[in-house]
This record gives C-alpha cells, structure tokens and sequence, in this order.
C-alpha cells in the first residue's frame, strides 16, 4: 500500500477449495410389502452433512404407505450440494382367505384349501387341497404368499369335531340250533339318539337290549351304527358272529341184523347226517362209546331186547337222539350124538339130543325109523330118549335114521333136523 509516497507490504494467507461437489448414493431401489418397515441409509465418503426429504432420517427405520415413492437424499460439503434419488415401492398384502370355519365328526376327512393368493402354507402335515382328519377342534391357520412381490397374509378358520360313540356289543350266546333265539347286547358308552343293527339281512332299531329268532342255519354277519345328537355317525361289524347249525339227523344200523348168543357183538354202521362227534349208550347200563362207528359185544348169558341210543353232535353243538332196539336172541345149541351101545352096562345105553339152550321143551318131537322107513320109536320129550328097543326087544346093530322137530324159543320159529345113529351092542 503506497500513501503520500511511502509504501507499507501485509502478508495473507489463500486457501484453495476443491470446487467439485461431494459424493452421494442413495441406495437401490427397494420393493417392500404393506406395514414392512423401510430404512434408507446413503453412502456418503465424503463425510458430508446428509439430509433426505419427506421426513426420512438417514439410518432410521419408517413405514411407507401403499404406493411408490421416490426418496432424494441432498449432501452439502463447502457449500457444494449433491443430491441422489431411490424409489421405494410399497405393495400390498394378498386378500388370503381360510374358508369358512366348520362342523365335523371325530374321524371325517377335511379338505382346506385356502383362496387370494398364489400358494399357501397350513403347517408341516397338512397340505392345501389334500384331506386329512382332524385329531380335534382348534385354529387351523393358512399363509399366502403372492409370488410376484413375495407378500404373505393370514387368515385362521376353526374346525369344531364333534365325538362319537365307541361301539361295542355282545350276545349271550354266538351259537345255536334251528330255531334259537339270541339276546343282543348293546354296550356302546354314550347316548346315541339312534341305534340300527344289522343281522344277517335283518334290520332291527333298538338302543337297548332285544332277543332275536333265528328259524335259519348259516353264519350271520353283525353291523351296530349308532348317531349321536349331533349326527355324529360310528359303526362296527363283526364278520361271521352269530352261527346257527341245522340240527343234525341221527340215525344207525346194526350188522348183522340178527345177533345170537353164540355170538354176541353187534357192529354199529352210523349213518347220521350233520354231525362231528357221537355218543352212544348200548342199553345195557354197562356199554358206551364215542367212535363213529363202534362194536360192542353184550354178555352170551343175558339175551334179550336193549334199546340203543346215540346222540349225534354238530360242530355248534347242535344234537340229534335216535334209540333202536336190538335183540340178543339165545342161540339153539343142541348135539345129537350119532352112536349108542343099548347093552346094559349103564355107559351111552339111550339116544337122545342133548339141548344147552334155545328150545321151547314143551313143544319136542322126536321120530326113530329103520331101514324100510318103519318107525319104531317117537317121544314128545325131550327127556326121554330111545333105549334101543323096539315090541320089547333091543333092536339088531346097523345104522337108524332120525328126526327131530322142534320150536327155537326166541322166535317161536320150528326147526326140523334129521340124520342117521349108530347102534352097537
């Protein structure tokens, strides 16, 4: 500085700003879903003063409205501004529904099958549009998503399940013989408001107890349904419960017919119908036996009538009795000797039959003829024999022809016997 010719020099100090304006990014652009928050931060290497627009505070979360929004951030160092932009799009949350809540029996499949949106998610065992079978009343919540923005809503429906009826059931007895009647027990827990049985074609209404004709054999199938107040529906059947045999037809023949006591077994051809076991009572009050087809020997020293029972069993245990009477006939037994000596020493002096059994003595005729047919000697007495003689004289040696007749007792039939006899003095 120069004044009035004299000269004065200060020394300043120039600093030189680097006129070019900071650095600032806004971000990229952001896609959000309704209610998601939104936090905007800028890069800023600068160390700039930052500042955004509508509100928005660097590094704080907000939550945007629906729609798309374009975010300036502004960043000022040494009076130099440097403004960047972010658009943030806000999309709504899809219109999911869960369907309505429903009323179901323990049991029932289910179907969900969730709506407004583009797939959904139930939870890890159920899968949208399959069945299942609730395992009880409760929230059963859906998520769904739009797979275009990725937005997820929820909705929650209630599915009440109603119980049912255990059923059980029994009979006094699950077998029987045509005709039978059988008593049904119902012993189902509850109280149906109905109960149906089904038996072998026959449909009978009743919750409590009942007895049942059965006029037909077979096995018959039992279906119990009962419905609760709420028509709530349980059933069960038993396959094959109640049986009914015909009862079976007992029936025999003895062989041979006709038994005598010098053989005294009798052989038991059973031929009963509809049977698996037998018992058989040989009338005696000593003999039985439980064999099909049995033979019994009687005692040779009691002839006479015994009335055979057998008693045919089904497998059920359905019986049949027939009782037949049998006849132990006493044999005729007799022997004729065929030589006598009529020599007055008091050994074989007379001819006659000798009868153990069988014959009726009072009903004897015995006939003695010589060569030429002449007869010299008859008895009505089986007692009393031929000693030899004949007009008071022991007739010669030689060879005589008899016969004798005589009634079998047992059954009054006659019997004719003849042959020769030797006599020798």
């Amino acid at each position: 500085v120069t004044q009035n010719g004299c000269t004065t020099t200060e020394a300043v100090t120039v600093t030189l700003i680097d006129p070019s304006p900071p650095t600032v990014d806004a971000g990229a652009p952001q896609s959000v879903c309704i209610g998601d928050q939104v936090t905007l931060t800028a890069i800023n290497p600068d160390g700039a003063n930052i500042s955004w627009d509508q509100g928005v505070i660097n590094g704080v979360p907000f939550t945007p409205s629906l729609g798309t929004f374009t975010y300036t951030v502004t960043a000022i160092l040494n009076n130099c501004v440097s403004t960047d932009e972010v658009n943030v799009t806000v999309h709504a949350l899809p219109n999911v529904s869960a369907g309505a809540d429903q009323v179901i029996c323990f049991g029932d499949e289910v179907t969900l099958n969730g709506s407004g949106a583009d797939t959904y998610f139930w939870g890890p065992t159920i899968v949208n549009g399959m069945p299942f079978v609730p395992q009880g009343s409760g929230p059963f919540v859906v998520v769904g998503t739009d797979q275009s923005t990725g937005c997820q809503n929820t909705d929650t429906l209630f599915i009440q399940v109603n119980p049912t009826i255990p059923v059980a059931f029994d009979v006094d007895n699950n077998v029987g013989c045509v005709p039978t009647e059988i008593t049904f027990f119902n012993q189902s827990a509850g109280n149906p408001v109905m109960c149906e049985w089904q038996i072998g074609g026959t449909t009978v209404n009743s919750c409590s107890d009942f007895v049942l004709n059965f006029n037909n054999s077979g096995c018959h199938d039992v279906t119990l349904t009962l419905t609760t107040l709420d028509g709530c529906i349980s059933s069960h059947t038993a396959s094959n419960f109640v049986c009914i045999d015909n009862d079976p037809i007992a029936d025999f023949i003895v062989d041979p017919i006709e038994i005598s006591t010098i053989d005294p077994t009798a052989n038991f051809v059973n031929e009963s119908m509809g049977a698996t076991d037998y018992i058989w009572d040989f009338g005696d009050m000593m003999g039985s036996s439980t064999e099909e087809h049995p033979s019994y020997t009687y005692d040779p020293n009691n002839p006479g009538t015994y009335n055979v029972q057998l008693i045919a069993i089904s497998e059920n245990g359905c019986r049949d009795t027939t009782v037949k009477a049998i006849r132990i006939r006493e044999a005729v037994i007799f022997y004729v000797p065929n030589t006598f000596t009529p020599d007055n020493n008091g050994v074989n002096e007379v001819f006659q039959p000798v009868f153990t059994s069988g014959f009726d003595p009072y009903n004897f005729h015995m006939t003695i003829f010589n060569r030429w047919g002449e007869i010299i000697f008859e008895s009505f007495n089986a007692a009393v024999g031929w000693n030899g003689t004949y007009g008071g004289n022991v007739v010669k040696d030689g060879v005589y022809i008899w016969k004798i007749e005589f009634r079998e007792l047992e059954t009054d039939r006659r019997i004719l016997r003849h042959g020769h006899v030797n006599v020798l003095r």
